[in-house]
């Protein structure tokens, strides 16, 4: 029992602490807490928390600035379209071809020369 009343007597103590600071503030200042205090206890009494209090109008407009980034960086990106498979194939070929056709043409400067000579 000596644990309870050396709480209560601990507790008395706190509450008269309290109060006597309480009673030195300004005008105004008590006033805004009386104001604050109403607030909390309709709130509470209520069970409705404001809508834009807290994080979540902070989380929204990061979010929201986020996306924004996101979206115009995307749009800017350069877009350089790669050659498709077949495009490079028919470039592979072209360039074989050409070889081929030079190839053939020193063929035949080669029987021309042997012929003339």
């Amino acid at each position: 029992m000596t644990d309870k009343s050396e709480d209560s007597k601990f507790v008395d103590s706190l509450a008269e602490a309290l109060e006597a600071e309480t009673q030195a503030l300004p005008d105004a200042t008590a006033q805004r807490l009386q104001q604050l205090r109403r607030e909390a206890v309709m709130l509470s009494e209520s069970g409705r928390r404001p809508l834009f209090r807290g994080p979540v109008p902070a989380l929204i407009a990061t979010a929201a600035v986020i996306a924004l980034a996101l979206l115009v960086s995307f749009r800017m990106a350069p877009s350089v379209p790669a050659l498709p498979v077949s495009s490079e194939a028919e470039f592979a070929l072209a360039q074989d071809l050409e070889l081929f056709e030079q190839l053939e043409f020193l063929a035949w400067l080669d029987e021309a020369h042997l012929d003339a000579g």
